[in-house]
């Protein structure tokens, strides 16, 4: 992985303390974007893994799509493809602020690339990472529609041009930790963000739970592999205390049960890899799309697919007649009259 890649400024000045505060981050004006970046990225790619059979992906957060096709397009010769970080947050809000997490603004995201980008570039498609909490955790908090929330996003990813990328544990519905006290967290950055908090004479028990939700920690327990001690992943003390659940969410259970979430992610990869349209074709957002319903065409030559997602907690009138189209996946097995929670439907287009 490769970081956006800077150069010291003559004099080493001082950074923005406008900037700081706008931004939340000092000296980003120096180190986000360094003027001999694409030349440095040509060069690392002319000298070293361009004279290999590899695949480049950059972590280039807040670059913006215009940025990303620059350091994407195949003809400028520098990166195969690029992070963006647009999806992990709503526009506004931090990991640290109660909301509800909206996927319709997701999807809103997701479109911008689709269509944005040109043949040239190639989008990356992702929901979760080692530095935010559990997608199941962000859009339900109750953990009402943890499974449901979990297919929905593997039918996503399955279904958008550009490579999908599956984070450790998301294939099992992984959630967050559960951690009791501050001293269970190791994240530097929630630490120093429950300190600041103390030191504003914030009461400790609210600081520790907004670092709590928003500690990239959730992300970083150890795998459940198994209903066993410590979810089977070691017989020592592991860095991080073990979400409880694991008796409930394991791979070794998941692979067992025809309904669960690696299951349903494996007849995803497959429909992907059997159908080209869902890899090399056109995106085509539905016309009338209305949050929370959100639909979209794939169409590669003579072959045309449409996907419809329901990405709210509550049943949803169709948008679109199905009626003469062929189901060929579905979150719920099968549809009815109406959308369910978080149901996504894949359809061949007759």
């Amino acid at each position: 992985m490769l970081s956006i890649l800077s150069v010291k400024r003559d004099g080493l000045p001082d950074a923005s303390a406008f900037l700081g505060v706008l931004t939340g981050y000092k000296g980003a004006e120096y180190y986000f974007y360094g003027p001999r970046l694409h030349q440095y990225l040509r060069e690392m790619r002319e000298k070293t893994f361009g004279n290999y059979d590899v695949y480049t992906v950059g972590e280039c957060g807040g670059a913006g799509i215009e940025m990303d096709k620059m350091l994407t397009a195949d003809f400028r010769k520098e990166l195969d493809t690029v992070f963006n970080f647009d999806f992990l947050m709503n526009q506004g809000h931090s990991n640290y602020d109660y909301y509800e997490f909206d996927l319709y603004k997701v999807m809103q995201e997701f479109e911008r690339y689709q269509t944005g980008f040109t043949n040239h570039c190639w989008p990356a498609v992702f929901f979760e990472n080692h530095d935010n909490p559990r997608i199941v955790n962000k859009v339900d908090s109750t953990g009402t529609f943890r499974e449901d929330i979990s297919k929905l996003c593997a039918l996503i990813e399955m279904t958008l041009r550009g490579t999908p990328y599956i984070y450790q544990g998301q294939e099992i519905s992984m959630g967050g930790g559960d951690f009791e006290s501050v001293d269970e967290i190791n994240d530097v950055e929630a630490l120093g963000r429950y300190n600041e908090l103390i030191q504003k004479k914030k009461n400790p028990e609210k600081a520790f739970a907004m670092i709590k939700k928003g500690t990239r920690d959730n992300a970083r327990t150890p795998f459940h592999w198994s209903d066993s001690e410590n979810a089977g992943f070691t017989n020592g003390s592991p860095w991080l205390r073990i979400s409880s659940d694991y008796r409930r969410y394991n791979a070794e259970d998941e692979l067992k049960r025809k309904d669960s979430v690696i299951n349903f992610y494996k007849k995803a990869i497959k429909l992907r890899k059997d159908k080209k349209a869902l890899v090399y074709g056109e995106f085509v957002p539905y016309e009338n799309n209305k949050s929370p319903v959100y639909c979209y065409y794939r169409i590669y030559n003579n072959e045309k697919y449409f996907v419809e997602l329901n990405l709210s907690k509550s049943n949803q009138e169709r948008i679109v007649d199905t009626a003469s189209m062929q189901l060929i996946l579905s979150t719920k097995g099968r549809t009815s009259n109406i959308l369910r929670p978080f149901e996504g439907s894949v359809y061949r287009v007759l």
